[in-house]
């Protein structure tokens, strides 16, 4: 007797291999793999694998009285078994001998991760010769232990794999059923069983499952073959209805040599399709995967040596890519009459749900109904769920045709008249696109209005009293209109709301919020003043380059609603414009800007008409607008002119504008 320790810290290179409980079986599954591998080498036509289920009666199960929790499990396969070649892999840390059938060397790993112990018997032959290899496999003895190899009278291949000593908390999440197990295995190793290679048994002590007949019964009548050409390449396509499955992912794998090589995720074609999948009333509503294997002598052609991929170049179109072999195949399953009919209700469901939500909520994406109704089917059923991730699918379909028609604009822009050779059929194209174009340009503007009109809503609550009974600060609301301590250069266009005021000033050369006169970029001033909001339009045109004149200034000011003790923002106006008047000006070059003395200033004062507001008003002889919600005044000296508006009547006509649009749009109020 002799030991053979590995050359390995085996305690923590078992530490670190991580695998959760849920994952329980899957040491069961590399043994499995290592059988079929083993039978595979030996080159046999009845390979078989037999597994031993036991149970520990001394202890009473707590969620099945039916089950005792297992203790042990064993495998037995009539493989090529543990000759020298497959010893000296196995005692070879993360060994590259299986690394051709895509092994990691961490299979023994698992085992000691789960068990306590291993103890391997294997019966093999060498050289015509038979050997008995038999050794113990632990982390307390830190790896093979109690080695033996000797010569046998026995004529027969045979390996026993016993798991021994399952720990917690592995030992808790097992299943119990020997029938949840069996269909586990075929779950695991369903290619195998599809073609029916090998013969896989299960047992315990009081019941015996063949897996192939499991597999006969009770999933073989959901298999369908069928077979499609693609290239001038024949392909044969088996689909399965799994209702036994533990996961949620429905694929189709590509296969060679009656081996699964390669799959691919069929949600990342048809989103439907990505968990399980819900049958009809005639089974009862069960819920089952869907499965595809493709195969075909193209396919067994270009697997790679190591049966792990194919030599495919997915970019080379004398090929076909395992994408467009995936896509044939799901268009081929897409016609099935199970998945056609869930498709079709899954898609009068989004088309229903997609409609109410453009109706009610987002009118903006009409032309996408009307003009990619295909598209609808490309979006998940649980985004639909959610009207944000419903929003931003359709946005991403609105901009995709937006895409398309700008590139479709510029082809008939640059079509000369000499090289339209069908004049109708161009007739009709160009007809079609100003429609489309038409429809999406109604969709950007209902896009902007209902964006005002949250604006709007915004406002509107900032001007209402709070629960502390104090009002928002005119901070807060000149934010709302533009971004304070920002200029028209440093924020986007679409990101101010200086519409609410005037539609007017959102054309101008420069504008600066809340920044002193001294940090202005169109002048050079030493003052610290700021007025909430300035203004500066274009140069007027047809004067002499050097005097380069504004065409208008307009100044802002903000106070907070219902203030009583407010400074008096006429002499505030006043003395911005006496300032920039009356003092020379250069732009940020150093060049004499010129403010001429009839250079107009239009002022706007934005507050609550409070009584000392209005009174302030009428002894500086402003006149009262005929809605009595404002005043206005023209001063003659300063050439400015001067516009009072209440916040009530600020929100109510800018309300009164937008609801125009949303009249003139058939929107939704």
């Amino acid at each position: 007797m002799q030991t053979d320790n590995m050359q390995i810290d085996l305690a923590g290179r078992v530490k670190n291999t991580n695998l959760s409980p849920s994952k329980v079986l899957w040491p069961l599954f590399e043994a499995i793999t290592n059988s079929i591998h083993a039978i595979e080498d030996a080159g046999i036509n009845n390979g078989r694998i037999h597994i031993m289920i036991e149970r520990d009666n001394t202890q009473q199960s707590l969620k099945d009285s039916d089950f005792a929790p297992i203790k042990n499990i064993v495998i037995e396969d009539n493989g090529i078994g543990f000759n020298d070649n497959n010893f000296n892999s196995f005692r070879t840390s993360d060994s590259t001998f299986k690394a051709k059938r895509g092994g990691k060397g961490i299979g023994r790993l698992l085992w000691l991760k789960v068990f306590e112990h291993v103890q391997i018997d294997s019966v093999f032959q060498q050289e015509d010769i038979f050997y008995q290899r038999c050794f113990d496999f632990s982390l307390i003895k830190q790896g093979i232990s109690s080695l033996k190899r000797e010569q046998t009278d026995r004529t027969d291949r045979i390996t026993i794999v016993k798991l021994s000593q399952f720990k917690e908390p592995y030992q808790k999440k097992c299943p119990k059923s020997l029938e949840k197990i069996a269909l586990r295995i075929i779950e695991h190793f369903l290619i195998y069983f599809m073609f029916d290679q090998y013969s896989i048994i299960l047992q315990d002590n009081d019941d015996t499952i063949i897996l192939n007949e499991l597999y006969q019964e009770r999933i073989r009548p959901y298999e369908e073959t069928g077979s499609f050409q693609f290239k001038n390449e024949t392909f044969k396509i088996t689909t399965l209805r799994f209702y036994e499955s533990s996961i949620n992912e429905s694929k189709v794998h590509l296969c060679a040599y009656q081996r699964d090589v390669w799959a691919d995720r069929i949600d990342k074609y048809v989103p439907d399709l990505g968990k399980q999948i819900e049958d009809d009333q005639r089974n009862n509503h069960k819920k089952f995967i869907w499965l595809a294997y493709i195969e075909g002598q193209y396919l067994d052609k270009y697997i790679n040596s190591e049966r792990t991929d194919f030599n495919i170049d997915e970019e080379d179109s004398m090929f076909i890519s395992k994408s467009e072999l995936v896509k044939k195949a799901i268009s081929h399953i897409k016609e099935q009459t199970t998945i056609k009919d869930y498709l079709a209700s899954i898609n009068e469901t989004k088309k229903q749900r997609v409609e109410d939500y453009v109706q009610k909520e987002a009118p903006r994406y009409r032309h996408v109904l009307k003009h990619r109704p295909e598209c609808l089917q490309t979006i998940p059923l649980k985004f639909l769920e959610e009207p944000h991730l419903m929003d931003l699918e359709l946005h991403k379909i609105s901009m995709q045709l937006e895409l398309e028609l700008i590139k479709k604009g510029k082809q008939f822009l640059t079509t000369k008249i000499e090289d339209i050779k069908e004049l109708s059929q161009y007739q009709v194209e160009y007809k079609r696109y100003l429609e489309q174009e038409n429809e999406l340009s109604k969709a950007k503007l209902a896009d902007y209005v209902a964006h005002r009109d949250i604006i709007l809503k915004l406002l509107e609550s900032h001007l209402k009293q709070s629960d502390n009974g104090k009002y928002s600060k005119e901070k807060s609301l000149h934010g709302l209109i533009f971004p304070l301590g920002q200029t028209s250069d440093d924020i986007a266009y679409d990101d101010h709301n200086l519409w609410i005021l005037d539609e007017r000033l959102s054309y101008h050369k420069y504008l600066a919020s809340d920044k002193a006169l001294s940090r202005l970029e169109p002048i050079d001033m030493d003052d610290d003043k700021r007025p909430d909001i300035i203004v500066f339009n274009s140069s007027l045109v047809f004067v002499e380059e050097d005097s380069r004149p504004f065409s208008s200034i307009v100044i802002i000011e903000f106070k907070r609603p219902m203030r009583q003790d407010s400074d008096d923002p006429v002499e505030q106006v006043y003395g911005y414009i006496n300032k920039i008047r009356n003092e020379d000006v250069t732009d940020k070059e150093g060049l004499l800007i010129s403010v001429r003395e009839n250079t107009p200033f239009y002022c706007y004062i934005i507050c609550s008409l409070t009584k000392k507001m209005r009174n302030l008003f009428e002894l500086k002889d402003f006149t009262k607008s005929p809605d009595e919600m404002g005043y206005f005044y023209y001063h003659k000296n300063l050439k400015a002119y001067i516009e009072v508006i209440s916040y009530e009547k600020l929100l109510k006509d800018a309300k009164e504008r937008n609801r125009v649009l949303f009249d003139k749009l058939n929107l939704p109020r």
